[in-house]
């Protein structure tokens, strides 16, 4: 953090001299900066960073009480619009900055560029609350909880704060309801496949989601589900002979997990693996260390094995993106699993499933989002 920092004061302050005309004074620092200057870069980039830090804070509050009934729609939005204005100007200003800095570094660019674009993350998060507000549509305050969890990732990391310090809010606890209308459908195999909808609810947000799939021709089927907090991603598993659910998010050779066993009421457990000596094998690092195994199949489907000192397990999976839906089963069983992915924003959704059965091929499905609780 602390090179990052000297950089973008460096940075800041070199537009303020050229602003205002200053003429460097006789004793150089290391960095190529006068005493004066450098203690004037140092207050005016510090106060840079904070612009971006407090706004993303003071719109959580905002958000917090008025969801709470402490302040009115129209106190809420004022406020929100007080701190989208304030920190809209501190980014054009900056963005000029980058515009006319002939001669700086690389470094000192891309100090502000990253400064710049958590602002923006910010101003993505302040919009998508203004919106909601007036309008109360849940589908609307997903997308900023969505937005919310972004600015935050992106503003804590450039401001060196370790989210799990107790310097950040709890994580979001999501929705219990999910309804979604199965507009298109087709099979594994090909052809078409049913529509009607599909129901995700929950007693408890520490919970998976049971799901209900209700076909147009009176058949319905079954399943649960555990989503990956602050993404669009939610990993389902159906069929009698599924023994647990899980969702992977992987972000180079580092995986986190959330997972849960096939019953009702279970809580979501978290644990996160390692990258081994090849990008088949993770390490598997919890309250129960072992060995994940993935054998890559088409369509982005693979055959999985966790392996611990108690025992072994073995399952299938599909992913989409950086995303890994997969459920442990016994072999030869009835069992399948899906991911969906939900975007509130556009209100749709896209779900590519498969079975022990069809592994390699995929069921492809679009949703339309009904109502989010």
């Amino acid at each position: 953090m602390k090179t990052m920092l000297s950089s973008l004061f460096a940075l800041v302050m070199s537009a303020v001299t050229a602003a205002y005309g200053q003429e460097a004074k006789a004793t150089p620092v290391a960095d190529g900066y006068t005493e004066s200057q450098s203690a004037q870069l140092s207050a005016i980039g510090a106060l840079a960073m904070q612009t971006v830090y407090v706004t993303h804070m003071a719109v959580n509050h905002v958000g917090d009480a008025w969801a709470k009934g402490v302040y009115t729609d129209e106190v809420a939005l004022t406020l929100a619009g007080g701190y989208l204005g304030g920190l809209d100007a501190s980014l054009k200003a900056m963005e000029n900055v980058v515009a006319k800095a002939d001669g700086l570094s690389e470094g000192d660019l891309e100090s502000l560029k990253e400064l710049i674009a958590c602002g923006n993350l910010v101003m993505d998060q302040v919009n998508a609350f203004i919106a909601f507000v007036p309008d109360k549509d849940p589908a609307m305050a997903q997308a900023f909880e969505t937005k919310r969890l972004t600015a935050q990732k992106r503003v804590f990391a450039m401001m060196g704060i370790d989210p799990g310090d107790g310097a950040t809010a709890a994580e979001p606890p999501g929705p219990k309801k999910l309804v979604f209308e199965i507009l298109e459908a087709q099979l594994p195999q090909g052809g078409p496949g049913q529509k009607g909808t599909a129901t995700f609810t929950r007693d408890s947000t520490d919970e998976p989601f049971s799901v209900r799939w209700e076909y147009t021709d009176g058949t319905f089927d079954t399943g649960f589900a555990v989503p990956f907090p602050g993404s669009k991603a939610i990993a389902v598993g159906f069929g009698p002979d599924v023994l647990g659910v899980a969702i992977y998010q992987l972000d180079g050779k580092n995986v986190e997990a959330r997972w849960a066993p096939y019953e009702k009421g279970a809580a979501i457990g978290s644990y996160t693996m390692q990258q081994g000596e090849n990008d088949s094998i993770y390490r598997i690092e919890g309250e129960e260390e072992g060995t994940f195994l993935f054998e890559e199949l088409d369509a982005d489907t693979a055959r999985l094995a966790w392996k611990y000192e108690s025992g072994e397990l073995t399952g299938f999976g599909v992913a989409v993106g950086n995303h890994l839906a997969a459920v442990s089963a016994e072999p030869g069983g009835q069992s399948g699993v899906a991911i969906y992915i939900a975007d509130p924003e556009s209100g749709s959704a896209e779900g590519r499933w498969t079975t022990e059965f069809f592994l390699g091929k995929v069921g492809k499905e679009k949703y339309k989002l009904l109502s989010v609780e």
